[in-house]
Protein backbone atom coordinates (compact mmCIF):
# COMPACT_ATOMS: atom_id res chain seq x y z
CA UNK A 1 0.00 0.00 0.00
CA UNK A 2 1.05 3.10 -1.22
CA UNK A 3 2.39 5.46 1.42
CA UNK A 4 0.57 9.50 1.22
CA UNK A 5 2.45 12.44 1.52
CA UNK A 6 2.87 14.02 5.08
CA UNK A 7 1.67 16.98 3.88
CA UNK A 8 -1.62 15.49 2.43
CA UNK A 9 -2.32 13.66 5.80
CA UNK A 10 -2.20 16.82 7.85
CA UNK A 11 -4.08 18.30 5.41
CA UNK A 12 -6.69 15.29 5.40
CA UNK A 13 -6.59 15.19 9.39
CA UNK A 14 -7.38 19.22 9.74
CA UNK A 15 -10.61 18.75 7.57
CA UNK A 16 -11.46 16.11 9.94
CA UNK A 17 -11.37 18.35 12.19
CA UNK A 18 -14.64 20.91 13.46
CA UNK A 19 -14.25 24.36 12.48
CA UNK A 20 -14.33 25.64 15.69
CA UNK A 21 -11.02 23.53 16.75
CA UNK A 22 -9.13 24.54 14.05
CA UNK A 23 -9.52 28.18 14.75
CA UNK A 24 -8.86 27.65 18.69
CA UNK A 25 -5.64 25.70 17.80
CA UNK A 26 -4.47 28.52 15.28
CA UNK A 27 -5.16 30.89 18.19
CA UNK A 28 -3.79 28.91 21.23
CA UNK A 29 0.26 30.75 21.19
CA UNK A 30 2.97 27.97 21.97
CA UNK A 31 3.99 26.67 24.68
CA UNK A 32 1.11 27.67 26.58
CA UNK A 33 -1.34 25.51 28.53
CA UNK A 34 -5.00 25.15 26.47
CA UNK A 35 -7.65 27.29 28.06
CA UNK A 36 -10.24 24.75 29.76
CA UNK A 37 -13.99 24.89 28.80
CA UNK A 38 -17.56 24.06 30.50
CA UNK A 39 -17.03 21.31 33.03
CA UNK A 40 -17.52 17.82 31.04
CA UNK A 41 -16.83 19.27 27.56
CA UNK A 42 -13.19 19.16 26.93
CA UNK A 43 -10.71 17.33 28.79
CA UNK A 44 -6.89 18.93 30.16
CA UNK A 45 -4.69 18.00 27.65
CA UNK A 46 -1.44 16.74 29.15
CA UNK A 47 1.78 19.29 28.26
CA UNK A 48 3.61 18.78 25.23
CA UNK A 49 7.41 19.18 25.40
CA UNK A 50 7.31 23.02 24.70
CA UNK A 51 4.86 23.83 27.08
CA UNK A 52 5.97 22.61 30.38
CA UNK A 53 4.74 22.86 33.89
CA UNK A 54 5.82 25.72 36.28
CA UNK A 55 8.87 24.93 38.22
CA UNK A 56 8.91 25.34 42.10
CA UNK A 57 10.64 28.49 41.76
CA UNK A 58 8.30 29.75 39.49
CA UNK A 59 5.48 28.58 41.84
CA UNK A 60 6.80 30.97 44.57
CA UNK A 61 7.06 33.51 42.76
CA UNK A 62 3.83 33.36 41.93
CA UNK A 63 2.57 32.69 45.41
CA UNK A 64 4.71 35.80 46.69
CA UNK A 65 2.85 38.30 44.15
CA UNK A 66 -0.72 37.04 45.44
CA UNK A 67 0.43 38.07 48.93
CA UNK A 68 2.03 41.95 47.56
CA UNK A 69 -1.48 42.17 46.11
CA UNK A 70 -3.58 41.70 49.30
CA UNK A 71 -1.49 43.88 51.45
CA UNK A 72 -2.64 47.72 51.39
CA UNK A 73 -1.48 49.79 48.57
CA UNK A 74 0.24 52.13 50.42
CA UNK A 75 2.43 49.22 51.04
CA UNK A 76 2.33 47.88 47.51
CA UNK A 77 3.67 51.35 46.01
CA UNK A 78 4.73 53.74 48.77
CA UNK A 79 5.65 57.15 47.55
CA UNK A 80 9.60 58.41 47.56
CA UNK A 81 10.33 59.78 51.09
CA UNK A 82 11.56 62.92 50.02
CA UNK A 83 8.03 63.30 48.09
CA UNK A 84 5.95 61.92 50.62
CA UNK A 85 7.94 64.26 53.11
CA UNK A 86 7.25 66.81 51.01
CA UNK A 87 3.70 66.75 51.05
CA UNK A 88 3.24 66.48 54.85
CA UNK A 89 5.09 69.30 55.26
CA UNK A 90 2.89 71.58 53.08
CA UNK A 91 -0.36 69.68 54.27
CA UNK A 92 0.19 70.23 57.75
CA UNK A 93 1.02 74.25 57.16
CA UNK A 94 -1.98 74.38 54.70
CA UNK A 95 -4.05 72.99 57.88
CA UNK A 96 -2.72 74.91 60.32
CA UNK A 97 -2.87 78.30 58.67
CA UNK A 98 -6.42 77.40 57.97
CA UNK A 99 -7.36 78.03 61.74
CA UNK A 100 -6.09 81.65 61.42
CA UNK A 101 -9.26 83.71 61.75
CA UNK A 102 -10.87 85.22 64.31
CA UNK A 103 -14.27 82.30 64.73
CA UNK A 104 -12.31 79.19 64.75
CA UNK A 105 -10.96 79.85 68.13
CA UNK A 106 -8.04 77.35 69.72
CA UNK A 107 -10.54 74.33 69.20
CA UNK A 108 -9.16 74.69 65.21
CA UNK A 109 -5.39 74.25 66.65
CA UNK A 110 -6.74 71.01 68.69
CA UNK A 111 -6.87 69.57 65.44
CA UNK A 112 -3.31 69.09 65.11
CA UNK A 113 -3.25 66.00 67.17
CA UNK A 114 -4.61 63.94 64.20
CA UNK A 115 -2.55 66.09 61.72
CA UNK A 116 0.74 65.30 61.29
CA UNK A 117 4.19 67.37 61.13
CA UNK A 118 6.29 67.10 58.06
CA UNK A 119 10.13 67.44 58.42
CA UNK A 120 11.57 69.78 60.78
CA UNK A 121 7.60 71.45 61.82
CA UNK A 122 6.40 71.41 65.17
CA UNK A 123 2.82 71.39 66.09
CA UNK A 124 1.65 74.89 67.70
CA UNK A 125 2.32 75.75 70.31
CA UNK A 126 5.02 73.52 71.16
CA UNK A 127 5.57 73.59 74.76
CA UNK A 128 5.82 75.85 77.66
CA UNK A 129 7.38 76.65 80.62
CA UNK A 130 4.41 76.28 83.50
CA UNK A 131 6.38 76.84 86.80
CA UNK A 132 7.50 76.99 89.49
CA UNK A 133 8.27 81.22 90.30
CA UNK A 134 12.33 81.70 91.79
CA UNK A 135 13.02 78.67 89.78
CA UNK A 136 15.40 80.17 87.01
CA UNK A 137 12.48 79.89 84.93
CA UNK A 138 12.94 83.63 83.74
CA UNK A 139 16.64 82.59 82.89
CA UNK A 140 15.58 79.55 81.23
CA UNK A 141 13.23 81.58 78.89
CA UNK A 142 15.65 83.78 77.57
CA UNK A 143 18.11 81.20 76.66
CA UNK A 144 15.71 79.33 74.82
CA UNK A 145 14.27 82.51 73.24
CA UNK A 146 17.65 82.83 71.73
CA UNK A 147 17.33 79.94 69.80
CA UNK A 148 17.21 79.60 65.93
CA UNK A 149 14.65 76.92 66.10
CA UNK A 150 12.54 78.33 68.86
CA UNK A 151 9.70 80.97 68.75
CA UNK A 152 9.04 82.54 72.29
CA UNK A 153 6.17 84.73 73.41
CA UNK A 154 5.33 88.27 74.06
CA UNK A 155 5.37 88.55 76.93
CA UNK A 156 7.04 85.86 78.79
CA UNK A 157 4.29 85.30 81.17
CA UNK A 158 0.66 86.13 79.36
CA UNK A 159 -1.17 84.18 82.22
CA UNK A 160 -3.77 84.20 79.12
CA UNK A 161 -5.42 81.34 80.88
CA UNK A 162 -5.61 82.50 84.07
CA UNK A 163 -6.14 85.84 83.83
CA UNK A 164 -7.26 86.64 80.22
CA UNK A 165 -9.59 83.75 80.54
CA UNK A 166 -10.62 84.14 84.20
CA UNK A 167 -9.55 80.85 85.13
CA UNK A 168 -11.48 79.05 82.85
CA UNK A 169 -9.57 78.13 79.36
CA UNK A 170 -12.48 76.37 77.91
CA UNK A 171 -15.05 79.50 77.76
CA UNK A 172 -12.02 82.19 76.65
CA UNK A 173 -14.09 84.51 73.98
CA UNK A 174 -12.78 84.20 70.72
CA UNK A 175 -12.07 87.27 70.28
CA UNK A 176 -9.53 86.96 73.11
CA UNK A 177 -8.00 83.76 71.66
CA UNK A 178 -7.45 84.69 68.16
CA UNK A 179 -5.33 87.80 69.99
CA UNK A 180 -3.74 85.10 71.85
CA UNK A 181 -2.70 83.26 68.85
CA UNK A 182 -1.69 86.26 66.87
CA UNK A 183 -0.05 88.62 69.40
CA UNK A 184 1.40 86.42 71.75
CA UNK A 185 2.24 82.90 70.41
CA UNK A 186 3.04 85.46 67.10
CA UNK A 187 1.41 83.03 65.05
CA UNK A 188 2.05 85.12 61.72
CA UNK A 189 5.75 84.86 62.30
CA UNK A 190 5.46 80.64 62.97
CA UNK A 191 3.24 81.00 59.35
CA UNK A 192 6.17 82.87 57.79
CA UNK A 193 8.57 79.99 58.43
CA UNK A 194 5.92 77.09 57.90
CA UNK A 195 5.75 76.59 61.39
CA UNK A 196 9.69 75.45 61.63
CA UNK A 197 9.91 76.76 65.09
CA UNK A 198 9.04 75.53 68.42
CA UNK A 199 6.56 78.10 70.13
CA UNK A 200 6.21 78.77 73.54
CA UNK A 201 5.56 80.70 76.40
CA UNK A 202 6.58 81.12 80.25
CA UNK A 203 3.78 81.33 82.23
CA UNK A 204 4.38 80.35 85.50
CA UNK A 205 1.45 80.55 87.48
CA UNK A 206 -0.39 77.20 85.60
CA UNK A 207 1.56 75.29 87.58
CA UNK A 208 -0.35 76.17 90.53
CA UNK A 209 -3.50 75.99 88.60
CA UNK A 210 -3.27 72.32 87.75
CA UNK A 211 -6.30 70.94 89.24
CA UNK A 212 -8.61 72.92 86.02
CA UNK A 213 -6.11 73.50 84.11
CA UNK A 214 -4.57 70.68 83.72
CA UNK A 215 -7.61 68.77 82.14
CA UNK A 216 -8.15 72.14 79.98
CA UNK A 217 -5.14 72.43 78.38
CA UNK A 218 -4.71 68.72 77.94
CA UNK A 219 -7.97 68.84 75.97
CA UNK A 220 -7.33 71.90 73.74
CA UNK A 221 -3.24 70.93 73.32
CA UNK A 222 -2.71 66.97 74.08
CA UNK A 223 0.70 66.83 72.20
CA UNK A 224 1.68 70.33 74.73
CA UNK A 225 5.12 69.48 76.13
CA UNK A 226 5.87 71.34 79.44
CA UNK A 227 8.74 72.48 81.36
CA UNK A 228 8.65 72.50 85.35
CA UNK A 229 11.84 73.90 87.21
CA UNK A 230 11.75 73.01 91.67
CA UNK A 231 14.08 74.86 93.47
CA UNK A 232 15.10 73.84 97.26
CA UNK A 233 11.63 75.05 98.81
CA UNK A 234 12.94 76.90 101.59
CA UNK A 235 15.24 79.45 99.19
CA UNK A 236 11.65 79.09 96.95
CA UNK A 237 9.45 80.37 99.52
CA UNK A 238 12.07 83.09 100.76
CA UNK A 239 12.76 83.96 97.50
CA UNK A 240 8.58 84.66 96.63
CA UNK A 241 8.44 86.48 99.50
CA UNK A 242 11.42 88.70 98.55
CA UNK A 243 10.15 88.52 95.01
CA UNK A 244 6.12 90.21 96.81
CA UNK A 245 7.86 92.79 99.28
CA UNK A 246 9.97 93.82 96.27
CA UNK A 247 6.40 94.43 94.18
CA UNK A 248 5.10 96.36 96.48
CA UNK A 249 2.46 93.70 97.84
CA UNK A 250 1.11 93.47 101.21
CA UNK A 251 2.76 90.41 102.96
CA UNK A 252 1.30 89.67 106.44
CA UNK A 253 3.62 87.12 107.49
CA UNK A 254 6.93 89.60 107.63
CA UNK A 255 8.07 90.63 110.43
CA UNK A 256 9.72 94.17 109.21
CA UNK A 257 10.17 95.25 112.52
CA UNK A 258 13.76 92.70 113.00
CA UNK A 259 13.58 91.43 108.95
CA UNK A 260 12.27 87.73 110.06
CA UNK A 261 10.68 85.52 107.77
CA UNK A 262 10.46 82.70 109.74
CA UNK A 263 6.57 82.83 109.35
CA UNK A 264 6.21 83.28 106.29
CA UNK A 265 8.57 80.31 105.35
CA UNK A 266 6.07 78.05 107.42
CA UNK A 267 3.33 79.33 105.41
CA UNK A 268 4.53 79.10 101.96
CA UNK A 269 6.18 75.52 102.64
CA UNK A 270 2.44 74.66 103.38
CA UNK A 271 1.63 76.40 100.10
CA UNK A 272 3.26 76.91 97.06
CA UNK A 273 6.53 75.38 98.26
CA UNK A 274 4.69 72.06 98.21
CA UNK A 275 5.75 71.11 94.67
CA UNK A 276 3.95 67.38 94.40
CA UNK A 277 0.22 68.46 95.34
CA UNK A 278 0.51 71.26 92.11
CA UNK A 279 2.32 68.44 90.13
CA UNK A 280 -0.29 65.26 90.58
CA UNK A 281 -2.82 67.26 88.68
CA UNK A 282 -0.82 67.84 85.84
CA UNK A 283 0.87 63.97 85.89
CA UNK A 284 -3.04 62.76 85.75
CA UNK A 285 -3.91 64.88 82.81
CA UNK A 286 -0.88 64.23 80.95
CA UNK A 287 1.68 61.17 79.65
CA UNK A 288 4.58 61.49 81.77
CA UNK A 289 6.86 62.17 79.05
CA UNK A 290 5.03 64.68 77.91
CA UNK A 291 6.73 67.18 81.64
CA UNK A 292 10.06 67.39 81.84
CA UNK A 293 11.00 68.38 85.74
CA UNK A 294 14.05 69.95 86.88
CA UNK A 295 16.08 70.78 89.82
CA UNK A 296 16.90 74.53 89.90
CA UNK A 297 20.33 73.47 91.71
CA UNK A 298 21.50 71.41 89.31
CA UNK A 299 20.62 73.43 85.95
CA UNK A 300 22.42 76.38 87.88
CA UNK A 301 25.60 74.67 89.31
CA UNK A 302 28.38 75.69 86.99
CA UNK A 303 29.51 72.31 86.00
CA UNK A 304 26.16 70.78 85.14
CA UNK A 305 24.54 73.75 83.32
CA UNK A 306 25.65 72.65 79.83
CA UNK A 307 24.45 68.39 80.25
CA UNK A 308 21.18 70.17 81.62
CA UNK A 309 20.36 72.45 79.06
CA UNK A 310 21.39 70.05 76.39
CA UNK A 311 18.94 67.69 77.83
CA UNK A 312 16.19 69.33 77.53
CA UNK A 313 16.58 70.66 74.04
CA UNK A 314 16.96 67.08 72.87
CA UNK A 315 13.52 66.63 74.64
CA UNK A 316 12.52 69.41 73.14
CA UNK A 317 13.55 68.67 69.58
CA UNK A 318 15.53 71.21 68.94
CA UNK A 319 19.72 71.33 68.38
CA UNK A 320 20.96 70.77 71.61
CA UNK A 321 24.34 72.98 70.98
CA UNK A 322 22.65 75.87 70.29
CA UNK A 323 22.48 78.94 70.85
CA UNK A 324 24.89 78.06 73.56
CA UNK A 325 25.72 76.59 76.89
CA UNK A 326 25.37 79.43 79.13
CA UNK A 327 22.37 80.08 81.11
CA UNK A 328 21.72 83.60 81.69
CA UNK A 329 21.39 85.40 85.30
CA UNK A 330 17.72 87.24 84.91
CA UNK A 331 15.44 88.24 87.76
CA UNK A 332 17.71 87.42 90.41
CA UNK A 333 16.95 89.87 92.99
CA UNK A 334 18.43 87.69 96.06
CA UNK A 335 21.84 87.73 94.23
CA UNK A 336 21.99 91.17 94.94
CA UNK A 337 19.86 92.34 97.58
CA UNK A 338 20.30 90.72 101.44
CA UNK A 339 23.89 88.80 100.44
CA UNK A 340 24.29 89.11 104.05
CA UNK A 341 21.52 86.32 104.33
CA UNK A 342 18.07 85.98 105.70
CA UNK A 343 17.88 86.23 109.93
CA UNK A 344 16.56 83.76 112.24
CA UNK A 345 16.81 81.35 114.98
CA UNK A 346 18.53 78.28 114.66
CA UNK A 347 15.54 76.26 116.18
CA UNK A 348 13.37 78.14 113.63
CA UNK A 349 15.84 77.11 110.69
CA UNK A 350 15.32 73.37 111.59
CA UNK A 351 11.85 74.06 111.66
CA UNK A 352 11.78 74.78 108.06
CA UNK A 353 14.01 72.42 107.37
CA UNK A 354 11.51 69.69 108.66
CA UNK A 355 8.88 70.63 106.80
CA UNK A 356 11.21 70.97 103.14
CA UNK A 357 12.44 67.69 103.90
CA UNK A 358 8.65 65.87 103.28
CA UNK A 359 8.13 68.69 100.30
CA UNK A 360 11.62 67.15 98.83
CA UNK A 361 10.76 63.13 99.93
CA UNK A 362 7.11 63.72 97.89
CA UNK A 363 8.98 65.40 94.94
CA UNK A 364 11.52 62.45 95.29
CA UNK A 365 9.06 59.85 94.91
CA UNK A 366 7.57 61.46 91.44
CA UNK A 367 10.69 61.39 90.34
CA UNK A 368 11.61 58.04 91.15
CA UNK A 369 8.39 56.54 90.03
CA UNK A 370 8.75 58.44 86.39
CA UNK A 371 12.35 58.18 86.22
CA UNK A 372 12.74 61.82 85.55
CA UNK A 373 16.07 61.82 87.53
CA UNK A 374 18.65 60.37 89.62
CA UNK A 375 16.37 60.97 93.03
CA UNK A 376 19.65 60.31 95.28
CA UNK A 377 20.99 63.28 93.36
CA UNK A 378 17.94 65.50 94.00
CA UNK A 379 18.40 64.68 97.70
CA UNK A 380 22.05 64.82 98.16
CA UNK A 381 21.81 68.79 96.55
CA UNK A 382 18.93 69.71 99.25
CA UNK A 383 20.32 68.42 102.08
CA UNK A 384 23.71 69.29 101.24
CA UNK A 385 22.44 73.08 100.86
CA UNK A 386 20.51 72.86 104.59
CA UNK A 387 23.74 71.42 106.24
CA UNK A 388 26.03 74.35 104.84
CA UNK A 389 23.24 76.57 106.46
CA UNK A 390 23.33 74.98 109.95
CA UNK A 391 27.29 74.47 110.36
CA UNK A 392 28.63 77.97 108.22
CA UNK A 393 25.62 80.30 108.76
CA UNK A 394 24.29 79.43 112.31
CA UNK A 395 25.34 79.61 116.03
CA UNK A 396 25.78 75.61 118.00
CA UNK A 397 22.87 76.88 120.07
CA UNK A 398 19.19 76.58 119.73
CA UNK A 399 18.74 79.99 119.98
CA UNK A 400 21.47 81.58 118.50
CA UNK A 401 21.03 83.82 115.11
CA UNK A 402 21.20 82.84 111.61
CA UNK A 403 21.61 84.16 108.25
CA UNK A 404 20.21 81.62 105.61
CA UNK A 405 21.89 81.85 102.17
CA UNK A 406 19.52 80.92 99.41
CA UNK A 407 20.40 78.50 97.02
Amino acid sequence: MTQQPAEQQQAQQADSQPAAEQQAAQAQPAGSRPAEGKAGQQQQQAPTQQEEWPTQQQEQQKQQEQQQAQQPEAQQAPAPPAKRGIDIYREFQANVSSCFNEWAGLECLRQQKDWTPGPGQYRFPHFAIIGFQKCATTSLFHHLAQHPQVLHSFPKEPEFFTETCNFNALRCNRSAQFQYMRDVLRFVDAQSINFTAAAFEGSTHYALEGRWLAPQMAHLFPWLRMIVSMREPISQAISMVFHNLDSNRNVGCYQRGNGQIYRCGLEYLEDESRYANWLKPWLAAYPPEQLYLFQYENLTATENTMGALRDLKRWLGVAKALPNDELPVSNARHQTKQTEGWPMLRWQYWKLVEKARRNMMEVVEIVEQYGYADPEGWVKNWEAWWQMNLDERCGAAPDSECMILLS
